[in-house]
């Protein structure tokens, strides 16, 4: 963080900068995660987690990582970010001598069948889903794509989900 304009013209400068903490961002007290409710999702279960290579999937895969999962399905239309984000994950995984079994899969979560077959296949017990265009005003240039990803994408993994009888 750097001081605001005001505070450089009154010479406040502070001793040191420091990193950005995700805590400056929001607008509210954090909450804390609830470890009963995460070990009965992921710990030892088998994770997909939609728009695995997006900000938030990334940050979900990393956290299913940490909870135990044992099977991590990184689903994303993105070859580069799927890449990027498998990439990262296999080396935190080694590091924590973890064993569990990364499958990053290509994919967009406008295809049910390809939803449907990759839960089935892997026996996907639970879903994150974070796929979804969240640049807003790109969407709202582009609605009819926003529409189709954020809101039919959104509808078609929980079908999928349901048919296959995910948790």
């Amino acid at each position: 963080t750097m001081p605001s304009m005001t505070d450089l013209i009154e010479g406040k400068i502070p001793d040191q900068l420091r990193q950005i903490e995700i805590n400056d961002l929001l607008d509210r007290e954090t909450v804390a995660p609830n470890e009963r409710l995460l070990s009965i999702a992921i710990r030892g279960k088998s994770v997909c987690i939609t728009g695995a290579g997006g900000s938030i999937g990334a940050e979900l895969a990393r956290q299913a990582l940490d909870c135990g999962a044992s099977t991590l399905i990184l689903f994303d239309v993105s070859e580069f970010a799927l890449y990027s984000i498998e990439q990262e994950l296999r080396s935190r995984a080694l590091e924590k001598s973890s064993n569990v079994l990364i499958v990053p899969l290509l994919g967009s979560v406008q295809d049910e069948s390809r939803l449907e077959s990759v839960f089935k296949l892997f026996t996907v017990h639970t879903v994150l889903h974070a796929a979804a265009y969240k640049h807003v005003p790109l969407v709202e240039q582009n609605v009819l794509q926003g529409l189709a990803n954020n809101t039919f994408g959104t509808y078609k993994a929980a079908l999928a989900a349901q048919r296959v009888g995910v948790q």
